[in-house]
């Protein structure tokens, strides 16, 4: 099915979340860009322990990598429940951050 692309996710809302200033960056645009951030973690994470599942990767762990036992499914299912209620909390900021103070004539993000 493919991956989640960065590229076409992530990069347009650093793209909105730039729209929010002119000549210097605002505060807005800062908040919202640091949701995207938090958003880029959790795909990072989210990748790297679909890769631990699959067998793609090693977990690593132990002395120089070496020694590290695997995690189980239930240890990366809880890794990805975290990073998916953190990834959805980082949305739903950047959505609250983005609707805040928009005129009355544009439609407001919805939230997760």
């Amino acid at each position: 099915a493919g991956g989640f692309s960065d590229a076409k996710v992530l990069a347009a809302m650093d793209l909105f979340a730039a729209t929010f200033s002119e000549s210097s960056i605002s505060p807005k645009t800062k908040a919202m860009k640091a949701e995207v951030a938090k958003l880029r973690e959790v795909v990072e994470g989210l990748n790297k322990v679909a890769r631990i599942g699959t067998g793609e990767e090693k977990a690593g762990g132990g002395l120089f990598g070496i020694g590290g036992k695997a995690p189980s499914k239930g240890e990366l299912g809880k890794q990805v429940q975290e990073l998916y209620l953190k990834g959805g909390n980082a949305y739903n900021q950047y959505v609250f951050v983005a609707n805040d103070g928009l005129p009355v004539q544009l439609a407001k993000l919805p939230f997760l």
